[in-house]
C-alpha cells in the first residue's frame, strides 16, 4: 500500500505539478465548475499525524483560515475500531532506525487520544460543535468510538465493517457540498453514504451516520446491559456465550487488524430472543 501511495504522489507530481511529500494541508478550490487543489501549508518533516499537539495545530490553522457556520472533520487511516485508529508510516519508519524509542512512542491515536485532541482545539475549546465527525477508516462505526467523539459534533459517520482501500467517494462528497454549501447535515450524510455504498455494490460494505444527540441515552442503557451481563458471568457464562454464537460478530474477513467485534443490537437481541430468562 505504501508503494502505492508513493508511485500515486509521482503521478500527482508529474501530472498536477502537486508534490504531496510530507504533511500537507490543501484547500479544495472550485474553479469554473473544476475542483482543484491549493496548497496552505507544509509542515516540518518532524512533524507526525499521531501527534497530540500537532493534530491540534491542524484543527486549529484550518478553523482560524477557513472562518464558517459549520465544520466536518474526516480523518482517513486504518482504523481499529476500540483500539483506535491511524498508524504514522513515516513514524513507523523512525521508529524502525531508532528501535530505543518504540517503547516509549505510540504510534496509534488511540481513543482517549481523540477526545483529547478534539477537546484541546480552540474551536471546541471556544464553544464550537463539528456539524459532523466521520471516519474514513475500518471498523470505526462502532458505540465506543461514537461515545467518545459525542460531546464535540452533532453527528458521526463510520463503518461497522472493514473499509475497502477506496474508501468513500470524494468527488460525490465534494460536488454535493460545491452544489449547495448550505446543505443540511441529513442530506450531505446521506450524499456520502450513498456513494460510499454504489461504489461496492458487490462487496460486504457499511456505512451509516449516528445522531449523536441520543448517545447519553445509548450510555445510560449499555451501562445497565453491561451490569446485568456482569452479574450472570460468574454461573452462566457458557449460556451466554452459546446465546451469542457468532450471530453478533461483524469484521472478521481478512485484512488490516480484523477483529471479532460484535454488533451491538445483534447482540442484545441475542439474549432477549432467547427462552431462558436473563435477570
Amino acid at each position: 500500500q505504501k508503494k502505492e501511495v508513493e508511485e500515486k504522489a509521482t503521478e500527482l507530481k508529474e501530472k498536477y505539478g502537486i508534490d504531496i511529500s510530507g504533511l500537507q494541508t490543501y484547500e479544495v478550490v472550485s474553479n469554473n465548475g473544476i475542483n482543484t487543489l491549493k496548497l496552505l501549508k507544509t509542515y516540518d518533516n518532524n512533524q507526525y499525524i499521531v501527534d497530540k499537539d500537532f493534530f491540534i495545530s491542524a484543527i486549529d490553522f484550518t478553523t482560524d483560515y477557513a472562518p464558517a457556520s459549520k465544520y466536518d472533520l474526516v480523518i482517513w487511516d486504518h482504523g481499529g475500531g476500540p483500539g483506535g485508529y491511524g498508524e504514522d508510516e513515516l513514524l513507523a519508519d523512525y521508529l524502525e532506525e531508532h528501535k530505543e524509542l518504540k517503547e516509549t512512542i505510540e504510534n496509534t491515536v488511540t481513543l482517549k487520544r481523540i477526545s483529547e485532541i478534539l477537546a484541546g482545539s480552540s474551536y471546541i475549546k471556544n464553544g464550537g460543535k463539528f456539524d459532523f465527525i466521520g471516519f474514513d477508516a475500518c471498523q470505526m462505526g462502532n458505540y465506543e468510538v461514537a461515545s467518545t467523539v459525542a460531546p464535540y459534533a452533532e453527528y458521526y459517520i463510520g463503518s461497522e465493517e472493514n473499509e475497502p482501500g477506496y474508501g468513500w467517494d470524494y468527488n460525490v462528497f465534494f460536488n454535493t457540498l460545491g452544489a449547495n454549501p448550505m446543505v443540511s447535515t441529513i442530506d450531505l450524510g446521506s450524499a456520502i453514504i450513498d456513494g460510499f455504498i454504489n461504489q461496492y455494490e458487490k462487496g460486504n460494505s457499511t456505512l451509516s451516520m449516528v445522531d449523536l444527540g441520543k448517545m447519553k441515552t445509548l450510555d445510560e442503557k449499555v451501562a445497565k446491559f453491561a451490569v446485568c451481563l456482569m452479574k450472570e458471568a460468574d454461573t452462566r457464562y457458557y449460556d451466554m456465550v452459546a446465546s451469542v454464537g457468532t450471530r453478533s460478530h461483524f469484521a472478521t474477513k481478512e485484512g488490516y487488524g480484523s477483529s471479532n467485534l460484535l454488533d451491538l443490537r445483534r447482540l442484545a437481541t441475542a439474549f432477549t430472543n432467547e427462552s431462558k430468562n436473563y435477570s
